[in-house]
């Protein structure tokens, strides 16, 4: 009995410790969402052409970018301080989000968004990675309510903005901006409370083996191929699987901030929508990608990760192919933006959880899938932005070709993964499962199973 109340007293604490990490996703959520929807108050508050303003996306992305390698790198060499990585990440991000309503220069508002920036790839990285440490194989739900989380926090954030504006007297986004600040601050001594989750492995090289799978058998690994394994502890088959996985991350990643950022400036010039309206067709967004994350939760307990990618990208392509042909009704603008949230919702994590099926992912191929969407969340919306301003069509038909890119991507992620050692080996091991469970008459989950599964 003292032995049972203990794993349980330790799997309530994995729990409370996830709840925390999904806190410090809605926070990232929150931040993330925030400049699209006060980005004409921006304009007014630091006297920025839209232009111009572009520079404040890319500042913050090159930040993002900066924090996920960092971030990555610095959980591999303190693995035992992953929380106050967090932690401290989230209380810098609290100090400059709170700082940049009172800020009426553009490059001082460039320069605090920079700060976010940096905070948030280390929060995205490690964060992602955290919970994989927690869970493990078992980490594909949790992983989906991490993201929920995110795509809650992001619903609220415009229409927190919205209503801010509202009830203030000279039309000021700064009561949403603080509250946003407050919440990290809080989620920040949370995280304090809790010991790092240990990882059972490594992102150095192995001084041993590596194990290759031939003909369902394993045997090690030749010396030579040993000396291939570089900065990621992996061969270049698997970098493959690291690089196409990047790739779609920041295809999507872009395509996700540039439209949540530009979708207002885009109902705004070509079809004439208000601010409010806008801000609301942005939350229509989130919105519709935080239900979308909540329902691939249960999604991910039936479906595998390649089915249920593969149903994202043509519900996401088939509404920007809507958007783009029938951009004259508006009634066709909501609805697609609403629909194109759920398309995109579990995108992210559902790629962490299928790059796990094929290797183990550590902090610093955390890192480098993060830094992937951190390029993604550059370019793609400067791009976005510089186009629309000169041709507001640009918009959804330069999403539409990220989305063809994208699919084109995971096509080949899911040709590469295949042939990983890791897939095989867990293929060879159901099927002998399967096939023993056949010969003894018991198809019924064992009571380990039972007590293995994460819900």
């Amino acid at each position: 009995k003292g032995l049972m109340w203990w794993e349980d007293w330790v799997r309530r604490r994995e729990v409370v410790l996830s709840l925390v990490y999904c806190l410090a996703a809605a926070d990232l959520g929150l931040v993330i969402a925030s400049l699209g929807p006060c980005l004409l108050a921006l304009e007014d508050q630091t006297g920025a052409s839209p232009n111009a303003f572009t520079v404040v996306f890319t500042v913050r992305s090159l930040g993002y970018l900066c924090g996920a390698f960092a971030g990555g790198v610095l959980l591999d060499w303190f693995p035992k301080r992953g929380n106050g990585l967090l932690a401290g990440s989230l209380a810098l991000a609290a100090v400059a989000t709170a700082l940049v309503p009172v800020t009426s220069s553009l490059w001082a508002v460039a320069s605090l968004v920079s700060f976010q920036g940096i905070a948030m790839g280390v929060v995205d990285t490690t964060g992602n990675c955290l919970i994989i440490y927690v869970w493990e194989d078992a980490v594909a739900p949790w992983m989906q309510s991490m993201h929920a989380a995110f795509g809650v926090g992001a619903f609220f954030s415009p229409l927190a903005i919205r209503w801010a504006m509202a009830w203030s007297p000279r039309d000021s986004y700064a009561a949403a901006f603080w509250s946003f600040s407050a919440a990290m601050a809080l989620t920040a001594i949370a995280l304090s409370v809790f010991p790092t989750p240990e990882s059972s492995r490594s992102s150095a090289p192995p001084t041993g083996v590596r194990e290759e799978e031939e003909d369902g058998q394993c045997k090690a690994a030749e010396p030579r191929e040993r000396d291939q394994l570089g900065w990621w502890g992996l061969v270049p088959r698997d970098l493959t699987i690291v690089a196409l996985a990047a790739a779609i991350l920041g295809l999507y990643v872009g395509a996700e901030t540039g439209f949540g950022g530009y979708v207002l400036f885009y109902a705004h010039r070509r079809l004439g929508f208000s601010q409010a309206k806008g801000q609301y067709l942005t939350g229509v967004f989130w919105g519709s990608l935080a239900a979308g994350r909540i329902l691939a939760i249960p999604l991910s307990l039936r479906l595998a990760p390649a089915h249920q990618l593969y149903a994202d990208l043509l519900v996401s392509t088939v509404a920007m192919a809507g958007i783009v042909m029938l951009w004259r009704y508006r009634g066709v603008l909501w609805f697609c933006t609403g629909l194109f949230g759920l398309g995109m919702a579990s995108v992210y994590p559902t790629v962490m959880s299928f790059v796990e099926e094929f290797i183990n992912v550590t902090g610093r191929i955390s890192s480098t899938l993060v830094v992937g969407a951190a390029i993604g969340e550059m370019v793609i919306p400067l791009v976005l932005g510089l186009a629309t301003s000169v041709w507001p069509p640009a918009f959804p038909l330069l999403l539409l070709l990220t989305l063809v890119g994208c699919s084109a991507a995971t096509a080949a992620l899911h040709f590469s993964g295949t042939t990983a050692p890791k897939y095989l080996r867990v293929k060879t091991q159901d099927a002998d499962s399967v096939v023993a469970a056949t010969a003894t008459g018991n198809t019924e989950p064992s009571e380990l199973e039972l007590a293995e599964s994460p819900l």
